[in-house]
């Protein structure tokens, strides 16, 4: 019997590495995603794969795909103890990825894969629920689970009687203090009064009232071969967190768009509540920031050591090991990802009093 069952698990472990490697491979040369990203998201699969459905179905993976839903929202939440909502979000968001290479490579019916996508989407929410009162230690595991299985009424009259969260508004705004460097504002052609000099601006940059989120400077950071294009580093003055843009000359919608699509998409990962229309008020300033302009520039150098050294082809790649890069943060030494994390949850950004400067909306 332990020969069979090895058999088994020998044959359906290599069928699964098969099956991962290709949709790896195919999603970082076709849709050029990060190699963190997926990473985990092959992580995750080997996971379910491995561990859950050879143990219980001696399935390989393209086979037990219509076990996922009992998976996620069963076992998951009850075996794994790093079970969260942020670990369940993040293995529906990489299996339903897999599923669309599954689509776009014709291995498998659509009419199965829309059905499958289909019930994850109308049973999701639950899920949430379920992992979210499991780990909640002023709930009592009888109130929620019975002989036969989860008591999913319970789970959603505990939401009810949750604390109503204050309303976001539809419509906020994010106030922006961008900081460009000489070499920055000329290649973007801004020209007074599109940019203020710090000294005659009306406000300070050191000042205290200002959110956290809200002051950024923009520095160049090397060259893109063949192209007249420029990677940029957006740095936060107060956690040292860092984005990445690759620009055009005098692409300042793109600068702008940029810029937004960065920030928003930070805040979801970090789970801020945002309004479903945000208007980004920038105010552009030329100057100096002493502290952040020598910050930046042990960044600049960092990322080129890490590019001659290591095989980085992608930005978001290059941000995460920025964010991880042990800095000087308040007067004290520590990673910008963690604090910027620790803003989010504790000081979040919306809403914040009206600043000055270009009003330019977008819709998330």
């Amino acid at each position: 019997m332990t020969e069979e069952y090895n058999e088994m698990r020998e044959r359906l472990e290599k069928a699964n590495e098969e099956i991962i490697g290709s949709f790896v491979n195919h999603a970082v040369e076709t849709t050029k995603r990060g190699k963190h990203r997926m990473a985990k998201y092959a992580s995750q699969l080997q996971f379910f794969s491995n561990e859950y459905l050879i143990n219980y179905h001696e399935y390989d993976l393209l086979e037990g795909l219509e076990c996922f839903p009992e998976f996620i929202g069963n076992w998951f939440i009850r075996k794994c103890m790093w079970s969260d909502e942020a670990s369940l979000r993040e293995n529906i968001e990489g299996f339903k990825a897999f599923l669309g290479y599954l689509e776009e490579t014709k291995q498998v019916q659509k009419e199965r894969l829309d059905e499958l996508r289909q019930h994850i989407d109308d049973e999701s929410h639950l899920y949430l629920l379920r992992v979210k009162y499991f780990n909640d230690p002023e709930i009592d595991f009888d109130d929620i689970l019975d002989e036969c299985g989860w008591d999913d009424d319970a789970l959603l009259s505990f939401e009810k009687q949750q604390a109503v969260m204050p309303e976001i508004p539809k419509i906020d705004q994010l106030v922006l203090n961008l900081l460009l460097s000489a070499k920055v504002a000329k290649f973007f052609k801004f020209k007074p009064p599109e940019i203020i000099k710090l000294k005659d601006w009306s406000k300070s940059w050191n000042d205290p009232r200002h959110h956290w989120i809200s002051s950024w400077r923009c520095e160049e950071c090397f060259a893109m071969k063949g192209t007249k294009a420029r990677i940029f580093i957006m740095t936060n003055e107060v956690t040292r967190f860092s984005f990445l843009l690759s620009l055009e000359p005098g692409d300042i919608k793109g600068l702008f768009r940029g810029i937004h699509e960065k920030i928003m998409g930070s805040l979801k990962n970090y789970k801020v509540k945002y309004p479903s229309t945000i208007q980004l008020l920038i105010t552009t300033l030329s100057g100096s920031a002493p502290s952040l302009t020598s910050c930046q520039n042990n960044l600049i150098y960092y990322l080129d050591v890490v590019l001659e050294h290591g095989e980085h082809k992608y930005l978001d790649d290059l941000e995460l090991k920025l964010n991880g890069y042990l800095t000087t943060i308040n007067g004290s030494y520590g990673y910008p990802a963690r604090e910027y994390e620790r803003l989010c949850k504790d000081a979040p950004p919306f809403a914040q009093d009206e600043g000055e400067g270009n009003i330019i909306a977008f819709l998330n």
